[in-house]
């Protein structure tokens, strides 16, 4: 029998997400009441890396190659799954969660409705990146909404609501349009119109209301206030701490405030999260196509992170050839410096500005677990991010060639 203090949860992770996951289900496990059932959403090709992972027993694995509809684009992938979760879950109602959330204080069901009605915030539309959603949003609906949806990161969605939407709209829309819509912002305003009565509706335009998130570096205007010095102690009391994925601090992070919760709430850290890395395979498939899809540590246009690491089962090509562009340094600041580490051996480089080669002597038919971390760097101007050296090229050869 289904116990009615219990909330389920529905995650849909990506793979660059894992290492984030983990500290997730560890806040979950320590500080989430209302424990009901986990649906956890991954490709069976990354089901390799949930095995460096403790996971709840509560937790039921989905995979996506099961839904046959899905697309190459994984974001999209992620937001349609959501809409379909009626067709997978037994219960009533269910908290949506990203990888890149963390629990920071006891949490129950209660702190997510009120009166058998779950909070959902709605509120002006600002000035901010946030605007792009709308568009493709009234495309998919077919109506102006007046108001967005997604302010805070508080998400409970109900299968009745779901199954709705699902009969009154084809929601393929979202994998296949041009287009892009938001899947908190459509269901946020057909639940408002459509479904008003079964939720409680705070306009956090004009109050904060009852919400227990925070977000901690996705915050309007910007969206992109990315403070390293942030700590659990000096933000507004919250229950729920929201993280940016694509921010290379964000597992730092994670684990301080993991840390630091534990000695809030129980005097103690009662359980050491995880900081060791988690190796993806970066396939000489995927090297001799040249995508960089398995290295972590990496922008979208190349430019690396303060570390970047993989691991990569050679065949009988044994060298890994780098090209970096290395920035020329503002006046005053240090040069870069490259610590190389391949299956636990040590090599430190200095690196120039300009385009520099880099030979990473492998093992060959093995599996090799690479760490590039860099010292130095300088802040991106007019950015928020910090700039070491940009990955132009990659190639494995056998010596020979």
């Amino acid at each position: 029998m289904k116990n009615e203090n219990s909330l389920d949860v529905y995650i849909v992770a990506g793979e660059k997400d894992l290492h984030l996951l983990r500290h997730l289900l560890m806040s979950y496990e320590l500080f989430f009441n209302s424990k009901g059932k986990i649906y956890l959403w991954i490709w069976k090709k990354h089901e390799y890396l949930m095995r460096n992972i403790e996971l709840p027993k509560n937790l039921a694995l989905l995979f996506k190659d099961d839904v046959a509809e899905l697309v190459e684009d994984d974001f999209r992938n992620q937001m349609y799954l959501k809409l379909i979760a009626h067709q997978f879950v037994e219960s009533d109602w269910l908290w949506m969660v990203d990888a890149d959330f963390l629990i920071t204080a006891p949490l129950c069901k209660n702190d997510f409705f009120s009166e058998d009605k779950p909070y959902w915030s709605y509120c002006d539309w600002h000035k901010v990146p946030e605007k792009i959603w709308r568009q493709g949003s009234e495309k998919f609906i077919g109506h102006n909404i007046p108001q967005q949806f997604f302010d805070q990161s508080q998400f409970v969605f109900s299968k009745k609501v779901l199954e709705n939407l699902s009969n009154n709209y084809d929601l393929k829309k979202f994998l296949n349009e041009k287009y892009l819509a938001s899947e908190f912002l459509v269901y946020g305003f057909y639940s408002y119109e459509n479904f008003n009565e079964i939720y409680q509706w705070v306009d956090s335009s004009i109050h904060n209301g009852p919400f227990v998130t925070y977000k901690v570096n996705q915050r309007p205007p910007s969206y992109c206030e990315l403070d390293e010095n942030i700590q659990l102690r000096k933000i507004p009391p919250a229950k729920i701490c929201i993280f940016w994925s694509h921010w290379e601090k964000a597992e730092k992070k994670m684990i301080e405030f993991l840390i630091d919760a534990q000695l809030q709430v129980f005097g103690e850290v009662k359980c050491k999260p995880d900081d060791s890395k988690l190796f993806r395979y970066w396939d000489t498939k995927n090297i001799d196509d040249g995508s960089f899809d398995g290295l972590d540590g990496v922008h979208l246009d190349g430019w690396l992170m303060q570390e970047a690491w993989c691991c990569l089962e050679t065949d009988h090509r044994s060298i890994l050839c780098l090209e970096l562009l290395v920035p020329n340094p503002p006046d005053g600041r240090h040069p870069l410096h490259l610590d190389i580490e391949i299956n636990s051996y040590h090599k430190k480089v200095k690196l120039e500005p300009g385009l520099k080669p880099l030979t990473l002597n492998l093992e060959k038919n093995f599996e090799n677990k690479i760490i590039l971390r860099f010292e130095g760097g300088f802040l991106e101007p007019n950015g928020s991010r910090t700039l070491y050296a940009k990955l132009e090229s990659f190639r494995l050869t056998s010596g020979n060639n």
